[in-house]
């Protein structure tokens, strides 16, 4: 599938900054709330970071990619094996885990996974399912995780439930 069209560091085009900036010199108290608005936006993204700390804990998760055929799982656990064996139970194909990040605090986790969803938007078929070079999945969660993580390379998946 075709990515959306580049974006600036805050998600805009060129045709959206050139009207904004349009109407901030007309409306100078409609960029004063606008400002207001993204100062409100900004406090309310640390509550839900205090919120996901609260709710989720420090109890240890890690994100993980899987492989099904073309599709690929982007999700978090706080035990791969148990997770692994509850999509090979629901799943008559071969699943193969791909990516597997070092345990970090539940929270931390839950939001990388977030981030990850939001950015291969455009490639999802169904709930965490994408339809992505997984190899692609693995070095965007490697350059935002805030933790050392590890690659797994493609190994059967009963020989993974031995080593784990």
């Amino acid at each position: 599938k075709a990515r959306k069209k580049a974006r600036d560091p805050i998600g805009w085009s060129l045709r959206r900054r050139q009207k904004v900036a349009r109407r901030k010199a007309r409306d100078p108290a409609w960029w004063a709330k606008m400002l207001q608005k993204s100062k409100q936006r900004a406090f309310n993204r640390k509550r839900q970071v205090t919120y996901l700390q609260q709710h989720y804990g420090d109890s240890p998760a890690g994100v993980y990619v899987f492989q099904v055929g073309k599709f690929v799982k982007i999700g978090i656990a706080g035990s791969l094996k148990a997770r692994l064996q509850t999509i090979e139970t629901s799943c008559p194909f071969e699943v193969k885990v791909v990516y597997q990040s070092q345990s970090i605090p539940r929270f931390e986790a839950r939001r990388l996974e977030t981030v990850a969803h939001a950015y291969f938007i455009s490639c999802r078929v169904r709930g965490e399912w994408y339809e992505v070079n997984p190899q692609e999945v693995v070095d965007f969660l490697a350059s935002r995780s805030p933790h050392e993580t590890s690659h797994i390379p493609p190994v059967e998946s009963h020989q993974l439930k031995l080593v784990l």
